[in-house]
């Protein structure tokens, strides 16, 4: 059986705006390349 990566999001809560969150974004690679990485990110929601 092969081992399976994870996959962990958030929502950072400070710093959030009416239309803005910061996110991370955390997961593993499958066997046998076990890299761990870590993502920040911004994401800026527009009505239309």
């Amino acid at each position: 059986m092969e081992w399976q990566g994870g996959y962990q999001p958030g929502i950072i809560s400070k710093d959030t705006g009416p239309n803005s969150f910061w996110f991370t974004l955390a997961g593993q690679n499958a066997a046998p390349k076990i890299d761990y990485c870590l993502n920040l990110g911004h994401m800026v929601m527009t009505l239309r």
